[in-house]
């Protein structure tokens, strides 16, 4: 009988060790392991929005892309993320940092009959419908209100559901851990591998047709894996379509994201992004394709004290921004006033009164605030468009450090074929040789480095100021160089024709590379 059960506890511990393994097979130490019924474990990644500790301050971004086949689905449109947990770094939320498996799912649907893991249960849970998925969420959140290692703000702990359109989006393009760039690229940094890397897609180099075990592919930069392939993944909220730079006012069915083992390569992006019923054919949808992963979240402000604390924050916002901020509003204290006068004149009017010693008062007055108005507007221009030349001309430095950085590369690897030859006869040159080499490496690292900073410096612009302005600015960058800046003439016109094309650009961060380091060498090179 002592055999027995002693059998029965070392199965179980067993069991537990598995599902340890099949919950966690690429760990990190900065995973936040968090635990579920059946003793098993979800696995989440903390997504940074802001390092600020203000409550009111949230993540700005630009979802969606103009490379794709679905406009309504994916136009660029503006969104803003922020997450309610906060420790030293600044606000953040938790997502699964792999998709919801199929025995963490069968433990949340029935926590009362758990099951057995293996490989086949240790797939991403598929053919669950958006209500399932709820109602997984549903059960993991009442037992996280009584779990010791639930995440919390105060008394406050964490409850499960579904990750919002603009959480998973954020979250597939890597967040505050790339630079804004990367982040406004199609797909996430690659690192010099091509995207069957870090997806499972269609075809028989990749997913064959099946789904597939997580982590066997690379993570995105928040060490997230299968954001993109493997299985769509279900957000809370019902899709919207895309009108101009924002979401259409209805809502739909469900949205999915990242696309999956069944999706061509070349339809996924971080963009990814379509609509599904919720029923099909008088049944809720499920598909061999469709799943979700989870994020842990909190209130907004659960308590007396911390909706005071944000109303506070919020209300200083309209305070923000020194000199010109007060400037606003002494001109909106002084436009009132003229109202009330204006007002009061009619009224004494109607009265017979007369008003012309009152209207030569107005108009005295109206003068000085139109001269406010055009010193303060004068101000913020002065400002723009200082700020819009000094990003022209480092934009044209940039420009050329690029092509004088290949020309480097260029000469190393001359260098390095003269080595390789004499290396046959000679050990010196061996070891030439492999100077070279690390010499080359290195050499292509910092040029890499150069080119990421140039797309930063072009997102900036793009973003920021109008392309007529940045056109107007050129002449008068190419004016304000300085000594050490001397000769960036071209550059800078070749950087101008770069932010004027960067919108329409395919994505692809190596053959953006590529043209950027071709545009710019040409001009060191060939001098055009």
């Amino acid at each position: 009988m002592l055999k027995v059960a002693a059998g029965a506890i070392g199965l179980l511990f067993f069991h537990q060790a598995l599902a340890a393994d099949f919950s966690n097979p690429k760990p990190l130490p900065d995973d936040v392991v968090v635990s579920m019924p059946c003793d098993f474990k979800m696995v989440f990644r903390k997504v940074y929005t802001s390092s600020h500790q203000d409550k009111s301050v949230d993540a700005a971004f630009q979802a969606g892309s103009l490379d794709n086949r679905s406009p309504l689905a994916q136009n660029p449109h503006r969104e803003f993320v922020q997450g309610g947990f906060k420790d030293d770094g600044g606000y953040y939320y938790l997502i699964s940092k792999y998709e919801l498996l199929d025995f963490q799912y069968q433990a949340l649907k029935n926590p009362q009959k758990c099951p057995s893991v293996n490989r086949k249960s240790s797939l991403p849970a598929v053919n669950v419908s958006w209500f399932d998925l709820n109602e997984a969420c549903r059960n993991y959140s009442l037992y996280l209100q009584k779990a010791p290692d639930s995440p919390k703000n105060g008394k406050e702990k964490a409850y499960a559901r579904l990750p919002t359109d603009e959480e998973w989006e954020f979250a597939a393009r890597g967040g505050l851990n790339v630079s804004k760039s990367e982040f406004n690229e199609n797909l996430p940094p690659l690192s010099g591998d091509d995207l069957g890397a870090y997806a499972w897609f269609q075809g028989p180099s990749s997913s064959n047709g099946r789904l597939q075990l997580p982590a066997l592919k690379k993570p995105n930069p928040l060490g997230l894996y299968d954001m993109l392939g493997n299985a769509f993944e279900m957000c809370q909220e019902p899709f919207k379509a895309v009108r101009t730079n924002r979401l259409l006012g209805q809502s739909g069915a469900m949205s999915i994201r990242g696309g999956s083992f069944k999706s061509p390569a070349a339809a996924l992006s971080n963009a990814t992004r379509a609509e599904r019923p919720f029923y099909i054919n008088g049944k809720e949808n499920r598909s061999a394709d469709l799943g979700g992963r989870l994020v842990l979240a909190l209130s907004v402000a659960s308590d007396g004290q911390s909706v005071k604390s944000l109303n506070s924050q919020i209300e200083a916002l309209g305070a923000d921004g020194g000199k010109e901020s007060e400037d606003k509003a002494n001109t909106i204290e002084m436009i009132d006033e003229l109202k009330e006068k204006l007002e009061k004149a009619q009224a004494e009017a109607q009265e017979g009164a007369d008003i012309k010693k009152l209207n030569e008062q107005l108009s005295l007055q109206l003068a000085a605030l139109r001269s406010q108005v055009s010193e303060v507007n004068a101000k913020i221009s002065a400002e723009r468009t200082q700020a819009a030349t000094a990003n022209l001309r480092l934009g044209g430095f940039l420009c050329r450090s690029i092509a004088a950085q290949s020309i480097d590369i260029d000469l190393r690897k001359s260098l390095l074929k003269i080595s390789e030859r004499k290396c046959a006869h000679d050990q010196k040159s061996c070891e030439q040789k492999e100077r070279n080499i690390q010499t080359l490496q290195t050499e292509l690292e910092v040029l890499n480095g150069l080119l990421t900073y140039y797309g930063d410096t072009m997102s900036i612009a793009s973003d920021t100021y109008s392309l007529s302005l940045l056109k107007e600015l050129v002449s008068e960058a190419k004016k304000s160089q300085g000594q050490n800046n001397a000769g960036l003439d071209a550059f800078i016109d070749r950087y101008f024709e770069a932010i004027a094309s960067y919108p329409k650009l395919n994505k692809d961060r190596k053959a953006i590379h590529k043209l950027w380091t071709d545009k710019c060498y040409s001009i060191a090179k060939d001098g055009k």
